[in-house]
């Protein structure tokens, strides 16, 4: 058995990168809705709508896709609503 030197291998040296911790992401709070020396709102705002238009609106939904409508000739428009059963 014949034992042959191991020759030697030089490679180019690589340039040392400096290893950095990556920046931890700085938290935004966003601000407050209101002061904290401002006292909750303690009035209800009136509603947007009259409750007749509610219930008319709810009256409308109750009726059915199928629907009429038709024009004479004098000018006017009518609009047949089925009312579902």
């Amino acid at each position: 058995m014949i034992f042959m030197p191991t020759p030697t291998v030089t490679t180019p040296l690589r340039p040392q990168l400096p290893i950095t911790q990556p920046m931890a992401p700085t938290t935004v709070r966003p601000p407050p809705l209101r002061p904290a020396s401002m006292p909750p709102i303690a009035v209800r705002p009136p509603p947007l709508r009259p409750t007749s238009m509610y219930n008319e609106t709810i009256q409308a939904a109750s009726y059915a896709t199928r629907s009429r409508l038709s024009f004479d000739g004098g000018g006017r428009l009518t609009l047949q609503l089925d009312k579902m059963s």
